[in-house]
C-alpha cells in the first residue's frame, strides 16, 4: 500500500451493496455485512431456519494493507462439470491522512477442488474373525 506523501490514513471495505453479486452457497444467495469501522467483511447465507457464515475478510493492519481471509463454507462454482476457479473482487477504499481516496479490490481466487478416486485394496484376515 502506498498512501503517498500525505501519509497513512485508513483502508475500509466498501458498502455491502457494492460487493460481488450472483454468488451462492448450496443454491442460496450470499449476502454481505460490513463492520462499522469497515475493517471486517462477512459473507453469509440466510434462510428462514438458519444463517451460515461462508467466508470472512478482515483488514488486520490498515497501515500496511495486511489482511486475513477465512473460508468456512462452500461457494457454488459456475461450471459443475469441471474443476474451475471462482474469482471474487472485494471492493475497498484507501484514504490518506488528508482524506484523498482511491478505490481498489482485494481479489480472491477460490480453487474448486474435485474429488480424486484412486485404486484402493482392502484385505481381510479371516483368521481374526
Amino acid at each position: 500500500m502506498d498512501f503517498g506523501a500525505n501519509g497513512a490514513g485508513d483502508i475500509t471495505f466498501n458498502a455491502a451493496g457494492t460487493q460481488p453479486g450472483g454468488i451462492s452457497s448450496g443454491g442460496v444467495g450470499v449476502q454481505y455485512w460490513i463492520s462499522e469501522d469497515g475493517h471486517s467483511l462477512v459473507a453469509y447465507t440466510e434462510t428462514e431456519d438458519s444463517a451460515e457464515i461462508i467466508f470472512t475478510a478482515q483488514i488486520t493492519d490498515a497501515l500496511t494493507g495486511e489482511f486475513l481471509v477465512a473460508l468456512y463454507g462452500q461457494l457454488d462454482h459456475p461450471d459443475t462439470t469441471t474443476e474451475d476457479n471462482l474469482i471474487l473482487d472485494l471492493s475497498f477504499t484507501i484514504q490518506d491522512s488528508d482524506d484523498d481516496t482511491a478505490e481498489g479490490v482485494l481479489r480472491l481466487d477460490i480453487d474448486d477442488d474435485s474429488p480424486v478416486v484412486s485404486d484402493t485394496v482392502a484385505t481381510v484376515d479371516e483368521d481374526d474373525l
